[in-house]
């Protein structure tokens, strides 16, 4: 098993005893709504103007001063002087209070987090408001803040320990807010550990996390979780008519995998499942059709669609989901070796279809057509995959938005709220039969690219053949899964992109009834 990144540690205190202000502990979180520039704090609510008549009007001061207004983004580290329980407050700007949704306080917990580490503060205690939702979303902007990926180097730094604290609510509604917030915090640390675990999957190198050790790391959480696991090697898919993945990986000597992960609790054992499908490229190097060397390495990050499918599923056992989840796996290295598939070739796919492969750096829709294949023997209420599939991605979206192909309005809806509420919005893009045609072969019945206009809808029109029939989702996720600049949730490198997406699709899609297929 390859080593994993220790989370923070998140404990829930429950409700504070006394005043929250009283709480012994080296730094106390607050959220903090907008504050208008030179009022008095006289006009605050009573528990912020309570805080800062006790810090002898210190927030009132930098509130007059213009130089901190409670806005999304901002945060300040006060020393309290023994005047409070706690050694330090970090006040953070949530913004208008009536347009502050889960998202706001997820980065306002996310920068303070940043700002406490920056000063070497690694235990500290966050005051909570009294809603689940928002404890959800403040839990998952505190584990993504404070991850860090140190396996390989010599100082390996340490998580931080943090006590989630919600004040004194009114005896009649005590303990139904506490429950509430509990599950929040429940669901935000397996939304979140999720996401660290997927992390450290992307970050692992090439030459660490190889086909065959993928394929152990889901065989080893299969067994922690109780689920149902095959892994079809090389002889396997062979035998399953696979020339996708076998095509693919014909350059490596890494053989292909094919890896099923099933989580059926309860009664949910002979339920339609919901199928997930991951686009595990462990390494890419394009192969005869070479990409260029500037970032090659970020290569190692394109199986993060797998890693999210991975993790999604870690999630729902840990959460205990009352719904059936299948995990397919396409795992594969794509390189230039001796054997390597040819500009030209033709392969044979599961389907029964021919692909002309024009360019070899177009693999992952030939992974996902045998992988997506494989989904129908499930008989399937719907299929979601997810792959880092076009660069044309990033030209289209930048770094915001993950593009969304559905055949399936019902389930595409659902997807857009999980996508609002968990941070990772995804935005509709059309299918459309001219885009098929665009890909119909003259020696093989399909061509893998057609050309650079229209690239990444043609390249959602080609996994579409293997999906006819079928309530069916794609996200392309290429343009989110590696960040370049500093973000108080997300490291810089790889991000574990589409795991918040896929586990709040799925926490969400647990809690109605069966859905719809149309």
């Amino acid at each position: 098993m390859i080593a994993l990144t220790r989370p923070a540690i998140l404990e829930f205190g429950g409700p504070s005893s006394g005043h929250p202000f009283a709480l012994p502990c080296a730094a106390l979180v607050v959220f903090v709504p907008a504050i208008a520039s030179g009022s008095s704090n006289d006009a605050w609510p009573e528990p912020l103007r309570a805080m800062d008549d006790m810090l002898g009007g210190q927030l009132a001061m930098l509130a007059g001063d213009g130089e901190f207004t409670g806005q999304p983004g901002e945060v300040t580290l006060l020393h309290t002087r023994n005047a409070t329980g706690a050694r330090r407050i970090a006040f953070a700007g949530v913004g208008d209070p009536q347009t502050a949704d889960a998202d706001r306080f997820r980065r306002a917990a996310a920068v303070a987090t940043r700002r406490l580490r920056a000063a070497s503060v690694h235990e500290f205690s966050v005051l909570l408001p009294h809603d689940g939702s928002l404890a959800q979303a403040i839990a998952e902007g505190l584990l993504l803040a404070d991850y860090r990926f140190t396996h390989y180097l010599a100082d390996k730094g340490k998580a931080s320990r943090i006590t989630l604290v919600v004040a004194p609510a009114s005896a009649t509604s005590q303990q139904d807010s506490l429950q509430a917030v509990e599950a929040g915090i429940a669901r935000g640390r397996a939304v979140g550990e999720a996401t660290v675990f997927a992390r450290d999957l992307c970050n692992h190198p090439g030459n660490v996390l190889t086909p065959r050790v993928f394929a152990d790391v889901a065989i080893e959480l299969a067994r922690e979780h109780g689920m149902r696991v095959e892994v079809f090697d090389e002889e396997a898919l062979s035998g399953m008519n696979m020339g996708g993945l076998i095509g693919v990986a014909a350059g490596s000597r890494e053989p292909p995998r094919l890896v099923v992960l099933e989580y059926s609790p309860g009664d949910c054992k002979s339920e339609p499942p919901v199928v997930l499908v991951g686009k595990t490229v462990t390494f890419d190097s394009g192969g005869i059709s070479l990409k260029a060397h500037l970032d090659m390495d970020h290569m190692k990050a394109d199986m993060t669609g797998g890693a999210a499918v991975l993790g999604a599923l870690r999630a729902a056992a840990r959460l205990g989901l009352q719904q059936r989840i299948v995990g397919i796996f396409a795992v594969v290295e794509n390189m230039p070796g001796g054997g390597a598939t040819r500009p030209g070739d033709i392969l044979h796919m599961a389907s029964g279809t021919t692909v002309e492969v024009l360019n070899t750096d177009a693999e992952g829709r030939l992974i996902l057509a045998d992988a997506l294949h494989h989904a129908r023997s499930y008989g399937p209420q719907c299929v979601i995959d997810v792959a880092t599939l076009t660069g044309a991605s990033a030209m289209v979206f930048g770094p915001v938005f993950t593009g969304m192909f559905s055949t399936s309005q019902t389930h595409a809806q659902a997807m857009q709220v999980a996508g609002q509420f968990c941070g990772e919005p995804v935005w509709p893009m059309p299918l459309a039969a001219e885009y098929r045609d665009m890909l119909k072969g003259t020696v093989a019945d399909l061509r893998n690219i057609a050309g650079p206009l229209g690239a990444m809808p043609i390249a959602a029109a080609f996994l579409q053949h293997f999906t006819d029939g079928l309530p069916w989702l794609h996200l392309d996720i290429y343009n989110t899964c590696w960040n370049t600049t500093d973000h108080p949730l997300l490291p810089v490198g790889p991000t574990g992109s589409g795991t918040r997406l896929l586990t709040q699709f799925l926490i969400d899609h647990a809690r109605r009834p069966a859905a719809s297929a149309s």
